[in-house]
């Protein structure tokens, strides 16, 4: 596991590692983060979804919506600008459509 596998981030009084490979999508809440992941409850923690965005690592996590990042290896499908991830359907907005069919290179 390299440092880029791993995110530190503050809950409450406490710091968690984060492992990104355990991040299913993030959604934003102004300046809150609900962090879904694989293996424990869900994170909700005070910083901004644009600050993830800026540490996460570019091709595995797109963000999809003013309100998601999506982890790419976790996508099950994408049909009619929704994302299916589990049993959670997350919106596709029409500005982010474009990165994110970029960053799947799409073949057809």
């Amino acid at each position: 596991m390299n440092m880029k596998d791993v995110i530190f981030v503050r809950e409450g009084n406490r710091i968690i590692r984060l492992l990104t490979d355990d991040i299913l999508f993030l959604e934003g809440f102004g300046d809150y983060v609900k962090v879904y992941r694989t293996t424990e409850k869900t994170l909700l923690l005070r910083v901004s979804l644009k600050r993830f965005e800026e540490i996460l690592e570019k091709r595995l996590f797109c963000r999809v919506h003013r309100s998601y990042i999506v982890s790419v290896s976790r996508i099950d499908y994408i049909e009619h600008k929704r994302i299916r991830i589990g049993q959670t359907l997350i919106p596709i907005s029409d500005s982010y459509q474009p990165a994110l069919m970029r960053l799947l290179a799409i073949v057809e």
